[in-house]
């Protein structure tokens, strides 16, 4: 296991930035397939190989949201350190509980997956040439370490390794194994180049949505000023849903209207806006 030194920063809440839901990256689908895609929208393009749905975009989206530490490690990379026992309960919000290896899975196909010829309008001087999105996820050593030892923030300390208290009920020797999830270096351009998104601080209304089709135009919508409008069909085809099956998506979104409403997303008759 590699070590990485992280120069702390302020614990934020963005999450994902607005390129990632406005280009259609991952699929609009909780059960994504195994493909290489294009995608091309007005704010710009990509080609994608790998299994990527809404679920992944849960995955990475709450590892920084339950980060009790973000930075840059000692090669460039944006790290989070991440207790996983919050990052499972964050990612089960309003559905049945993930289980370890369905986590480990999400955080490999977000590792081996491919996204290339990345081109977004709005920044003209960036572009991916090939890249994952995850570097690594990695076990943070146990160990005791002084107070004085590194800087404390939330009950973590950080010097090379994360050490996170167990719980008054566990006894004062006790320690949980946090993990580091470190992002590619074109992703960590990204996210630091890109127009950052919190959602309003409504990604667990997000993930509780019923259907992947919702999940992706709620991300989408919010990456908008409020009051920003759409008719749903244009706003299913941008995040990638095909046009044979728009009436399926239409109704599936009809039926998430009020976890849609609880995200800041209305529908009104063939209009979708944000609060």
């Amino acid at each position: 296991m590699s070590k990485s030194h992280i120069q702390l920063q302020h614990q934020h809440k963005d999450v994902s930035t607005a390129s990632v839901a406005r280009i259609g990256i991952f699929q609009p689908t909780r059960r994504p397939v195994e493909k290489s895609w294009a995608v091309e929208t007005q704010w710009g393009s990509a080609q994608i190989t790998g299994r990527l749905g809404q679920r992944h975009t849960d995955f990475m989206e709450c590892c920084r949201d339950v980060a009790q530490l973000v930075g840059l490690d000692n090669v460039g990379r944006h790290c989070c350190i991440v207790d996983p026992s919050k990052l499972r309960t964050a990612l089960s919000h309003g559905r049945a509980r993930l289980s370890w290896t369905q986590m480990k899975g999400l955080a490999n196909d977000l590792r081996t997956c491919s996204v290339s010829n990345l081109r977004i309008k709005s920044m003209p001087g960036f572009g991916v040439v090939t890249a994952g999105i995850l570097d690594t996820v990695e076990y943070q050593g146990v160990e005791q370490v002084p107070a004085r030892a590194g800087t404390r923030l939330n009950g973590v300390v950080m010097k090379d390794r994360a050490v996170v208290k167990a719980g008054p009920l566990a006894g004062p020797d006790a320690r949980r194994e946090l993990w580091m999830v470190a992002f590619s270096k074109a992703w960590t351009e990204l996210i630091g180049k890109d127009m950052p998104v919190s959602y309003r601080g409504r990604l667990r209304q997000i993930i509780a949505l019923r259907h992947g089709a919702s999940q992706a135009v709620a991300r989408f919508m919010l990456t908008h000023e409020p009051g920003a409008e759409y008719s749903i069909d244009n706003a299913l085809t941008i995040v990638g849903v095909h046009k044979s099956v728009l009436r399926h998506h239409r109704r599936e979104l009809h039926e998430d209207a009020e976890g849609l409403a609880a995200a800041g997303v209305i529908i009104a008759g063939d209009a979708i806006t944000t609060l």
